[in-house]
């Protein structure tokens, strides 16, 4: 089954409650540090709603969505897609962590699924703010020496340079 990123997105985020199209453009800005446009969220919700997978309801001036039956079968076949490639995944991550002795491969390999959250990944987050730096025409050049900074100040603290260690 193939199910586009976003199409998934806005059915876990319906299968949590009702939710309005600009709810649902919230929600993917706040967890996923990106706002889709409107002309792809909406339309995207129509064609949902056409194949039965959510439903909405006219509410004033907008229209408020909710899950079906049938659009709930459809997250349970992703999620056990995606708990198969999640135990792939540590595998794989196991084997790596042996070959090259890398402890966070090893942790995560050994982590239960679902493996750990994204707080306990922060390159995720950081990769997130890095796109939305790029997109609003923060320069590559910028970007490079802010990360170079941060890298060198976190050297200091890894050899007790910090001015709290002295």
């Amino acid at each position: 089954m193939k199910i586009p990123f976003l199409k998934y997105f806005m059915l876990k985020v319906l299968s949590e409650g009702k939710a309005t199209g600009y709810k649902i453009i919230k929600k993917c800005e706040e967890t996923l540090g990106h706002k889709p446009s409107t002309g792809s969220i909406y339309p995207l919700l129509k064609g949902m709603e056409k194949e039965k997978i959510i439903k909405g309801e006219k509410k004033g001036r907008g229209t408020v969505y909710s899950i079906t039956n049938k659009g709930k079968k459809m997250l349970e076949e992703v999620d056990k897609i995606k708990k198969d490639f999640y135990e792939k995944l540590q595998g794989y991550a196991a084997s790596m962590a042996e070959i090259f002795g890398d402890e966070q491969l090893k942790k995560f390999s050994r982590h239960p699924y679902p493996p750990y959250p994204a707080k306990k990944f922060p390159l995720l987050k950081i990769r997130s703010l890095l796109m939305e730096l790029d997109k609003k025409g923060v320069s590559a050049k910028k970007i490079k020496k802010i990360l170079d900074e941060a890298y060198e100040k976190l050297l200091a603290l890894k050899e007790g340079k910090n001015e709290r260690n002295k």
